[in-house]
């Protein structure tokens, strides 16, 4: 019986070939940084968002016209 034959060997070479695999499909880290791309991507785009909100708020408050204050009246003091 050679050394190729036993079971240990047949279980490194098929695992290793599962390795191989798994490399053509994409390392870890290159997920990672396409994730880490995706994610600054959709920041990004939610910041602009937001900016264009709050300065359509700002202009919308400077447009209306603003109430008059409302004068409070003293108490006139009680003759007792």
């Amino acid at each position: 019986m050679s050394s190729d034959e036993t079971p240990a060997v047949k279980a490194a070479q098929a695992y290793f070939r599962n390795t191989e695999m798994r490399a053509e499909k994409g390392t870890a880290m290159s997920m990672i940084a396409v994730a880490a791309d995706a994610t600054q991507a959709k920041n990004e785009r939610l910041k602009a968002a937001r900016l264009a909100r709050d300065e359509t708020d700002r202009v919308a408050l400077e447009a209306e016209p603003k109430p008059k204050p409302v004068k409070k009246r003293k108490a006139k003091p009680t003759v007792e």
